[in-house]
């Protein structure tokens, strides 16, 4: 799909930024796109950018702003080379906004932007969109051991390791690696004793795989691609873990982008 192609440019400095390849989709759809969008993400699934990214000349508003969820969840402030590049890029995505508002309304009116704004009120909304954007790639900066979702080495595209795949494997790997980012909290009165007492003497840490039945719930939503990812991993292992996901919702593209650059997350989650 495209965004393998946009995470070529990362880190080459002889390569356009992904926000500047971003700019050149949007400017073509601009320019060859005409009127007829077409809904994206309805097949409930896949990665997090929408579905039929990867075929055609042509990108709808809903594609552009899943890529840019997607890429700047991946790679954060990577993305950009320098802050004109951003302010191209929002005056691009505002020029689609106002050809298509109403073809697309539904989802420009999940961004916070009405059928009446002027170009200078969709440029500001755009600026509140943007910084949720950048906020996307600082969300893991706490965590120690999944904080990237992509290796950082030399290659093209970069390769992609989604969190909750990596969360998985790290529980099921034969070598049983240390778990930083996975915390055991014990409600019984032993359990608080023996966490107590292991801040002053080594002692292993219960692990979620020790247990016959290992229910993962996700918070937000789970697509189907990594239902079926966990289920690969939990597979290729042999485990006998029973593992069991659940989730707030069944997620598509769609939902992703409103959940991530709506305006309010709770009403438009529902």
């Amino acid at each position: 799909g495209r965004e393998k192609l946009l995470t070529l440019g990362v880190g080459d400095s002889d390569s356009d930024s992904v926000v500047k390849q971003l700019t050149s989709l949007a400017r073509k759809q601009l320019v060859e796109g005409g009127g007829h969008m077409t809904p994206a993400g309805t097949s409930g699934g896949g990665h997090m950018t929408p579905a039929g990214t990867g075929g055609g000349s042509h990108v709808t508003l809903s594609e552009l702003l899943g890529l840019a969820v997607c890429m700047y969840s991946m790679v954060g402030e990577d993305c950009v080379d320098d802050a004109s590049e951003e302010a191209e890029l929002k005056e691009s995505l505002a020029d689609l906004i106002l050809r298509h508002r109403e073809s697309d309304a539904a989802l420009i009116q999940s961004l916070g932007i009405e059928q009446s704004h002027s170009h200078t009120e969709v440029l500001e909304r755009l600026g509140a969109v943007f910084t949720q954007l950048v906020g996307l790639g600082e969300a893991r900066d706490q965590l120690k051991q999944f904080r990237h979702t992509y290796t950082q080495q030399q290659q093209s595209p970069l390769p992609y390791h989604p969190l909750l795949a990596q969360v998985v494997e790290s529980i099921f790997h034969p070598s049983r690696p240390e778990l930083p980012d996975i915390h055991h909290h014990s409600l019984s009165l032993a359990g608080m004793l023996k966490s107590g007492f292991s801040l002053f003497m080594s002692s292993a840490r219960p692990r979620p795989n020790n247990h016959p039945l290992l229910l993962l719930f996700v918070v937000g939503g789970v697509t189907c691609s990594e239902v079926r990812q966990i289920r690969d991993i939990v597979t290729s292992h042999k485990s006998d873990t029973q593992v069991v996901v659940g989730a707030t919702r069944l997620l598509t593209a769609n939902d992703i982008i409103r959940q991530v650059l709506c305006t309010d997350p709770l009403r438009t989650s529902r």
